[in-house]
């Protein structure tokens, strides 16, 4: 019994030693880096989704109630109007900066933090060459890695263009022999890519949003039977034909 007690303890105290250890510390960085891209990936889809499913209607206000008659009543419904569409697209515009910060500056600073402390994480072949010379980011300025993450960003974003013409951004990029870091850069141009592809393919922020004020009214007059938004519109002379323009001016 004393045995058993005794090597119990000791697998216990072992099993400590180890969680404290230097690689269970790495472990726990790459898991780390592991779960906050899964969250990444998945807010990107979200709210992917979520621009997706917002159509032009929605940028249109259902309209319940009596008509305003009184021109002050009248005044006071097309403030409401301006401010429900202005919060429309005050709400589409986050979605957009969310989707790129999530999909691209965020994972790219991922990618130039495991650059900098790439001895803790990547021991081995250097991660990144100029003009096939290893480059240490850790002792060169943050500019130059700056501009590498965004040519990455810009490679996975654009479907391969930069590369069809030959542009590039600054002379760094990644060493094909240091296979795990390489191996996150196509992930990272994936996530970029997927990010602005998302932004262009919003319906709300690339077609329907465009159409005339006039036209969305009629649209959503013929889906509630009511014709109080134009009534309005008719009713007080000094408005534009354009009540509420779509996109801030």
């Amino acid at each position: 019994m004393e045995e058993q007690s005794v090597s119990g303890t000791s697998f216990w105290q072992d099993f400590g030693v180890f969680l404290m250890s230097e690689q269970a510390l790495w472990l726990y960085s790459w898991i780390g880096l592991a779960l906050a891209m899964i969250v990444l990936a998945w807010l990107v889809a979200f709210l992917t989704h979520r621009a997706n499913v917002t159509r032009s209607a929605d940028f249109v206000e259902k309209v319940r109630g009596a008509k305003p008659l009184n021109p002050d009543k009248i005044r006071k419904k097309i403030d409401r109007l301006r401010r429900f569409q202005r919060n429309k697209t005050l709400y589409v515009a986050g979605l957009m900066t969310v989707i790129l910060v999530a999909g691209a500056v965020v994972p790219g600073a991922m990618l130039a933090m495991i650059a900098v402390w790439q001895d803790w994480f990547l021991p081995g072949p250097a991660a990144l060459l100029v003009n096939g010379m290893p480059f240490a980011p850790a002792q060169a300025g943050s500019y130059e890695l700056g501009l590498f993450v965004v040519d990455q960003a810009l490679r996975g974003g654009l479907a391969d263009t930069l590369e069809v013409f030959r542009v590039a951004f600054t002379p760094i990029e990644n060493n094909p022999e240091n296979f795990a870091y390489s191996g996150l850069v196509v992930l990272y141009r994936l996530i970029a890519g997927a990010a602005v592809a998302a932004m262009l393919g919003g319906n709300a922020c690339c077609d329907d949003p465009r159409r005339d004020w006039r036209a969305l009214c009629q649209r959503r007059n013929r889906q509630v039977g009511s014709a109080v938004v134009l009534e309005l519109h008719s009713k007080l002379k000094r408005y534009p034909p354009s009540l509420v323009p779509l996109t801030p001016a």
